[in-house]
């Protein structure tokens, strides 16, 4: 049985990685230039990541008839996520505190 959600992926044009399955990748081109989408599922959170801005926009359009769009995240599998217009930063600060609060 397939789920909703790799039913939609797999319409869209994605492929679910043989090595991960909750890794699923979609290879397009664009006036000659190859372009790689990646959606990773985890429980509820599927971080989007992507060569062009223009795919990326056109999947979340996509995802967003069948599914919510929670907004950018802020944090995934214990990772802080802070987005500025020219960079995406990951950091596990809080894990590192929590370690250290542990042995106070």
């Amino acid at each position: 049985m397939v789920c909703k959600l790799t039913e939609v992926l797999l319409a869209i044009g994605f492929e679910r990685m043989a090595g991960d399955p909750c890794l699923y990748a979609m290879k397009t081109t664009i006036n000659m230039h190859a372009h790689l989408t990646v959606i990773g599922v985890f429980v509820d959170d599927m971080p989007l990541f992507g060569t062009c801005e223009k795919v990326v926009v056109e999947v979340k359009e996509r995802l967003g008839k069948e599914f919510t769009d929670l907004g950018p995240a802020s944090w995934i599998l214990g990772m802080r996520i802070r987005q500025r217009a020219d960079v995406i930063i990951l950091d596990q600060t809080q894990y590192v505190q929590d370690v250290l609060n542990r042995f106070k």
